[in-house]
């Protein structure tokens, strides 16, 4: 409330980006509340819920899909189940379910809206989405309890959705998918923006739980990732997992 009406309040305008994304989320927080504050949102149940990734054209081979299924069943118990959402399921371990969307018609990190359609056969009600490229460092006790309406990453070193990690509940999350046209993928850098507008009320997940790799030191000891609170690394640009051959990194990634 303070951060809308200092916006609102201010005696000049201000043509910021940032301020308006700042203001529309403080605004949709006041008339709607957060998305766990719905009486419909449900505690996680790991043996009710989908881990779900997404591949898409050339970028990442099929050892990314495995691995990542790898870390998750290390380090989350129950009888969830895993799903990757491809164009090419050639070279992934048996346990991976696979949804074909080869005739999906955008590319890039806008596949990932994909996700969010109903009709797909993801299995269960509640989705734990990961990117490709995440390394799993410690046990994913951060979705313990957390009652399931719509969670995503915060960005630690600015505001803004970043979406390589969410949690959430198709039903509260489908409008993602179901209001997209083309002229907002046109206007829209990626689909960062697009999830925060469409879910502006969207819960946040505690921070240090989830970290940036740019944000780490190369060399920093092994035991310091394990024994933290943070329990994922994802690696939004170079470089990526398989391009790290020394420390911390090839000894969790597999």
């Amino acid at each position: 409330a303070q951060a809308a009406a200092f916006i609102d309040g201010f005696p000049r305008p201000v043509v910021l980006d940032i301020v308006e994304r700042t203001r529309r989320r403080a605004q949709a927080l006041i008339e709607r509340g957060l998305c766990s504050d719905d009486p419909a949102a449900r505690p996680v149940d790991p043996d009710a819920l989908s881990v779900v990734c997404v591949k898409h054209g050339r970028k990442y081979g099929p050892e990314y899909v495995n691995r990542l299924y790898a870390m998750v069943r290390r380090h989350l118990p129950g009888g969830w189940r895993f799903v990757c959402i491809t164009d090419d399921a050639q070279g992934l371990r048996p346990e991976v379910q696979t949804i074909d969307i080869s005739k999906i018609k955008v590319s890039g990190w806008w596949t990932k809206i994909a996700m969010f359609d109903l009709r797909l056969p993801l299995g269960h009600d509640t989705v734990l989405y990961l990117d490709l490229d995440t390394v799993v460092v410690r046990p994913l006790r951060f979705v313990e309890g957390l009652r399931c309406g719509f969670h995503i990453f915060e960005h630690p070193d600015a505001p803004g959705f970043n979406s390589s990690v969410m949690l959430f509940d198709r039903r509260v999350a489908a409008p993602i998918f179901e209001r997209l046209t083309r002229k907002d993928v046109a206007r829209l850098p990626g689909d960062q923006e697009w999830i925060e507008e469409c879910m502006s009320n969207a819960d946040t997940f505690a921070p240090g739980a989830i970290g940036l790799y740019r944000s780490l030191e190369p060399d920093t000891p092994l035991e310091a990732i394990t024994g933290g609170p943070m329990q994922i690394v994802t690696f939004p640009s170079n470089p990526k997992p398989h391009q790290i051959s020394t420390g911390w990194v090839p000894e969790l990634w597999k």
